[in-house]
């Protein structure tokens, strides 16, 4: 999919730098995870982090359940090659997490959350959002892993009011 996407040569340049960086974070990155439709993974994450306001004090903090949810899917896809499109994967991470695994399940038999998720889908869309991770700040748009120099010359010129 990568392959067909950038082409062979800058796929081999990426995996190789994202495994660079990813080693320096203690990232051990495997490429052979199967990819599919995401939209449940999404809903787990948007479910995880409705439950978080619950407690209001951990909203957004690091380390807080939607946090810990995402960071579990990511170590399952990128490290651990597993398919985060199935449920036995997303109930693990969510469960792992600090979620009650009768509720994730109880969220898998119904649609709840789908409107949000697939709201926020038509809203990448809109921007023309093509690749992640997408930063939108201010008028900047920064789209892929990019070097902290661009983000420091970003922030730079909206503090600047440019």
């Amino acid at each position: 999919m990568y392959n067909q996407k950038f082409g062979s040569e800058r796929v081999s340049q990426m995996f190789t730098r994202l495994s660079a960086v990813g080693k320096a974070e203690g990232i051990n990155f495997s490429f052979g995870g199967n990819t599919g439709k995401t939209r449940d993974s999404h809903r787990v994450i948007w479910f995880a982090g409705e439950q978080e306001k619950s407690f209001p004090s951990s909203v957004g903090e690091v380390g807080g359940i939607q946090t810990r949810v995402v960071e579990n899917l990511f170590r399952a896809y990128f490290e651990e090659e597993k398919n985060i499109t199935h449920r036995d994967v997303l109930v693990d991470a969510a469960v792992k997490a600090g979620l009650e695994r009768s509720s994730v399940d109880a969220l898998l038999d119904t649609d709840e959350g789908g409107e949000e998720v697939d709201g926020e889908a038509g809203n990448a869309a809109r921007k023309l959002v093509s690749g992640v991770p997408f930063f939108e700040i201010g008028r900047y748009v920064v789209e892929g892993a990019d070097e902290p120099e661009t983000f420091l010359e970003i922030f730079g010129k909206v503090r600047d009011g440019q």
